[in-house]
């Protein structure tokens, strides 16, 4: 009898443990973290896609021309319009495999899912779909896109980077591939 009580309670135990387990909330895949002022994705999760990137996947970066002058011409609040303006312009330029991130300041990331040979292409045509005024003056941006192949993500990254300051060193308001 003394054993049964043992057992029992041992197997009570073990099934306040299960149960305590299954009342755990269940972990979900979190969504991208956003930045609140564009709407895109932030830096975070332009991170994470990039740890993510496959053979022929396209990173590009983009900065905004003389962003400065915004800012100080015409007031903090322009130039907040001219990035959300900026962001929304890339965002229905690209498809919805694709990223877009906010990455620094001016600068946003995008990455093309397989776009491979295309790249260079999709680019131009990202860049053509950016047609910003503010206070009557044209702003333009400087793109630098560079396809993955294999190995480290983070030289895609910064060949596009590098890429990009090359467009503008060349002028500016031009598109430069790696």
């Amino acid at each position: 009898m003394i054993a049964a009580l043992v057992a029992g309670l041992v197997l009570g135990a073990a099934g306040a443990v299960a149960l305590t387990q299954a009342r755990r909330p269940v972990t979900r895949p979190t969504a991208p973290s956003l930045d609140p002022l564009t709407g895109v994705a932030d830096r975070r999760a332009g991170e994470d896609r990039i740890a993510d990137l496959a053979a022929r996947d396209a990173v590009v970066m983009i900065d905004i021309d003389k962003f400065k002058a915004v800012n100080d011409g015409s007031g903090h609040a322009a130039g907040d319009a001219v990035l959300r303006e900026f962001a929304a312009a890339v965002t229905r330029s690209v498809r919805s495999d694709d990223l877009v991130a906010r990455w620094g300041g001016d600068e946003f990331l995008v990455v093309l899912a397989g776009a491979g040979d295309a790249a260079l292409a999709i680019t131009e045509r990202l860049h053509a779909a950016w047609a910003g005024f503010c206070d009557g003056q044209t702003i333009t941006c400087s793109a630098g896109v560079s396809v993955h192949t294999t190995g480290d993500p983070l030289r895609t990254v910064a060949a596009a980077d590098a890429a990009m300051f090359a467009a503008k060193r060349a002028g500016r308001a031009r598109v430069a591939a790696a």
